[in-house]
C-alpha cells in the first residue's frame, strides 16, 4: 500500500520506536494487536478505521467511505481481525514471503 503513497504522506515506523509522545503505554499495548494511525491532529485511528483511512488518503476515496458506513464497517473490521490473526497464512497465499526455508 505505501508504494502508493508517492507524496510521502505518511511517516510509518514501529510502534516499539515511536517517540512519547504521541506514544503511550496504553497506545503501545494496542499497538501489538493492530496497527494505529495518529493523524496530525493527534486522533489515533485504530485497526480497520486506520486502514480506511490511508486508503482514503491514498486516492481510494470512495471505496474507503463505502467501508466505512454503518452496515459495511463491522464485516471490514472483523476482516481485518482475521487478517491480522492469519498473517503467515495470508502473507503466503498474497505471495509477500518466499517458501519456508527460503
Amino acid at each position: 500500500m505505501l508504494r502508493n503513497d508517492r507524496r510521502s504522506r505518511f511517516y510509518i515506523i514501529p510502534y516499539q520506536h515511536a517517540p512519547e509522545p504521541p506514544m503511550t503505554i496504553e497506545l503501545a499495548e494496542a499497538c501489538r494487536e493492530s496497527v494505529h494511525v495518529v493523524r496530525a491532529d493527534g486522533a489515533v485511528l485504530p485497526a480497520a478505521v486506520a486502514v480506511l483511512f490511508v486508503l482514503d488518503r491514498l486516492g481510494w476515496r470512495n471505496a474507503a467511505a463505502f467501508l466505512g458506513t454503518r452496515p459495511v464497517l463491522p464485516l471490514v473490521e472483523c476482516a481485518y481481525a482475521w487478517v491480522a490473526n492469519h498473517r503467515p497464512l495470508v502473507a503466503r497465499l498474497l505471495r509477500l514471503e518466499g517458501p519456508p526455508g527460503a
